[in-house]
C-alpha cells in the first residue's frame, strides 16, 4: 500500500496481488459448492464380503435402501469363509466384510453388528431332546453335526463343546 498519499491506496503490486486473491476466493467457494454438492454421496465401486450363513439373511435387511440410496454406487457381494475374507481385505481385493467373529488382525478394524445365540436342533430319539437347556457336557459330540471345515461357526462350535 502506499502511505504517501490519501487515502490510502494500493501499489500497482498491492492491486495484482488483490486481484489475485479475489480469483483465490471465488475458486475456494467453488470448491465447497462442489464438495456440499458430492456431501453424503456415494459412488465408485464397493466390494463387500458376506459369509455364506448370513449373506440371504442379512443383504435384504439393507441392500435395498443402500442402492437407491446411493444410485452411482456399484456394490459388488461375495459369498466368502472367514479366512479367505481377511486374506481379501489385507490385499485390498475387497473394501469391507461382514464376518462373525470381532477380527484379531492388526491391520483390520471391526464393529459388532449384532450377538446371536447358539441354537440346537435335536432328534426326538435323543436324550436331551426334552431338556429346556442344553449343557455342553451333555452332547454327544460323536453325534453333532456341524458345517464344512472352514466355516466359522463350526470353529465357534468347536470353542463352546467340550
Amino acid at each position: 500500500f502506499d502511505r504517501n498519499i490519501q487515502p490510502v491506496r494500493p501499489t500497482p503490486a498491492g492491486v495484482k496481488v488483490i486481484e489475485q486473491a479475489r480469483v483465490v476466493l471465488r475458486q475456494a467457494s467453488l470448491i465447497k459448492e462442489i464438495v456440499s454438492e458430492e456431501e453424503g454421496s456415494l459412488k465408485g465401486t464397493f466390494k463387500l464380503a458376506v459369509l455364506p450363513t448370513i449373506a440371504p439373511y442379512l443383504l435384504p435387511r439393507f441392500f435395498m435402501e443402500l442402492t437407491e440410496k446411493n444410485p452411482e454406487l456399484d456394490i459388488r457381494i461375495l459369498e466368502m469363509k472367514t479366512a479367505p475374507t481377511i486374506e481379501a481385505l489385507q490385499k485390498g481385493e475387497i473394501d469391507a466384510a461382514i464376518i462373525a467373529n470381532m477380527p484379531t488382525e492388526p491391520f483390520l478394524e471391526g464393529e459388532r453388528l449384532f450377538l446371536e445365540q447358539f441354537f440346537g436342533y435335536v432328534s426326538r430319539n435323543e436324550k436331551i431332546f426334552k431338556n429346556e437347556l442344553i449343557r455342553t457336557a451333555d452332547i454327544d459330540d460323536e453325534r453333532l453335526w456341524l458345517l464344512d471345515e472352514g466355516h466359522c461357526f463350526r470353529d465357534q462350535a468347536g470353542e463352546v463343546l467340550p
